[in-house]
């Protein structure tokens, strides 16, 4: 827990919501519904900026010390092209141990207000 602390006061107040383990993967298709595997094992929510800014925040992630095939993706939120939205500069950042059957998670980020 101690790590999660650090990095909370590390990234701030753009860390809007820590977020928490996720599981028990569905998927949903035409042809019907299933169990299925999937690599995001959680989810965050933090604000930036910029997608320097997001990137920056989750350069030093402790989930990176997992183990060495972790990842993050970071994805930029976008408004729908069909409704009149402000300005979005939210990110996504999606973590990813190709390597190993964990440690794993997605951490989004949100529009600036």
């Amino acid at each position: 827990m101690g790590l999660w602390v650090d990095c909370a006061e590390r990234i701030g107040p753009g860390l809007v919501d820590p977020g928490k383990p996720l599981g028990n993967a569905h998927r949903v298709t035409t042809r019907g519904k299933a169990s299925t595997e999937s690599s995001i094992i959680g989810i965050s929510i933090v604000q930036a900026e910029s997608m320097d800014d997001a990137l920056e925040m989750v350069r030093d992630h402790h989930h990176h010390d997992w183990a060495e095939d972790c990842e993050m993706v970071v994805l930029e939120e976008m408004p729908f092209p069909e409704m009149d939205l402000p300005d979005h500069s939210a990110t996504t950042v999606e973590e990813r141990d190709e390597g190993a059957d964990q440690d794993r998670g997605i951490t989004a980020l949100t529009p600036r207000r």
